[in-house]
């Protein structure tokens, strides 16, 4: 790999390589990949194993990971177990993660979330430490959210797509894409009416997976003006859930539009992308500044193994601070990189995100020490990656 250009100033850096370089959207206080602490900040089972491997730096690491959350999107991206693990392997006490900032400060919550992921495992200090430091409200609030009755499935159609809480059930979402009842094809066509009204996305995904490409133009005309809330998820889901037969020739049409189209073109493309697309993924990829259209593209690239394996998908593993998007291309890497068990599948299980250590189950070479973390694993938080363990720990990895 070639010189690599940070400039921390900035939130966005290119990392260049023989590819000709990807874009990766990280915080200013990022460090580069291939430190430890950048290993630790982004999550990566590397980063982890390098940490354990040198306890001084790894403490560090962990409590400066601690004092400013690294992750590029709170809300999703998991580091809480990853780091309460890593705590438990180098000593790291309760009260020394909690004195790494206020856990009722939003800017801190990752202290909480690791407290409380070393509570879960038993730490009576971490548990203490909670308990005297959450407010009894937060509790409160939660005990008095009201729970509403569920109307029967086998009701009309028009009042379940009325309820908010029942819009997504997996029984009505069967119920939308088989129904030959006229009287719910009327109602499913009545909710699509209006953008703002609850059911509406049901409704839009339900017809899209039924086949109905009656709204085709007037969903490419909605989503060029840019739409957002609660029309924007219906119209532009509408699009991916078509047939690939239906879907495809359109989304190559709408790929690289300035306007909404362009992001259920991606969509499309994660699923369906075929040989006849690489060489406009791969373009679009060198380019991209967007964190959740790479997203889209390395998923893509996964759906073509014929045409890899894909160099920039290695760059986009080791350097890339969304783990949702490191996720993404040790999947894609998995079923297009011949090298893959022989290079990431073994760090992958160690990584912070589920999805990634699940990968890892499946495809890490059958050594003594994966063969120990596989162990682990088949007690994992995540029911996906404790299935996939249990499955190696009596069969060879995946191909």
């Amino acid at each position: 790999m070639g010189a690599s250009t940070f400039v921390f100033s900035m939130i966005w850096v290119r990392q260049s390589d023989d590819t000709g370089g990807v874009w990766f959207e990280c915080l200013p206080t990022t460090a580069p990949p291939d430190t430890l602490l950048g290993m630790v900040q982004r999550g990566r089972g590397a980063g982890w194993l390098a940490a354990v491997a040198d306890p001084v730096e790894g403490r560090a690491a962990l409590l400066a990971c601690l004092t400013d959350d690294p992750r590029w999107d709170h809300q999703v991206e998991s580091r809480a177990e990853f780091y309460a693990s890593l705590a438990v392997a180098l000593e790291v006490s309760a009260a020394d993660i909690a004195a790494c900032g206020d856990i009722n400060d939003e800017d801190h919550w990752l202290v909480a979330e690791t407290l409380t992921a070393l509570s879960v495992r038993g730490d009576s200090n971490a548990r203490e430490l909670l308990a005297q430091r959450i407010p009894d409200t937060w509790f409160e609030d939660l005990m008095a959210e009201p729970t509403l009755p569920f109307p029967p499935l086998n009701a009309p159609l028009s009042a379940l797509l009325g309820n908010e809480h029942l819009v997504s059930h997996h029984d009505l979402m069967h119920r939308l894409r088989t129904t030959t009842d006229p009287d719910d094809l009327a109602a499913l066509h009545e909710a699509t009416r209006d953008p703002n009204r609850r059911g509406f996305r049901s409704a839009m995904l339900a017809l899209a997976e039924r086949g109905d490409t009656s709204f085709v133009t007037q969903v490419g005309d909605i989503l060029a003006g840019n739409p957002v809330g609660q029309p924007r998820a219906g119209f532009l889901g509408y699009l991916p859930r078509l047939p690939a037969r239906d879907s495809l020739p359109i989304a190559r049409l709408w790929f690289g539009l300035p306007d909404s189209r362009d992001d259920a073109a991606l969509q499309v493309l994660a699923l369906h992308a075929t040989a006849q697309d690489v060489s406009a993924i791969r373009a679009r990829l060198a380019v991209s500044e967007s964190t959740y259209d790479q997203c889209d593209l390395v998923e893509a690239l996964g759906r073509v193994p014929e045409c890899g394996p894909y160099p920039e998908l290695r760059t986009v593993f080791t350097d890339a601070c969304y783990s949702y998007l490191r996720r993404e291309s040790a999947q894609a890497l998995a079923t297009t990189d011949p090298d893959f068990a022989n290079t990431f599948a073994t760090e992958c299980l160690w990584d912070c995100e589920a999805g990634t250590r699940e990968v890892g189950a499946k495809y890490a070479p059958a050594t003594e020490q994966v063969q120990r973390r596989l162990a682990e694993l088949a007690a994992d938080e995540d029911e996906a990656v404790r299935d996939a363990a249990r499955r190696r720990l009596v069969g060879p990895p995946a191909r």
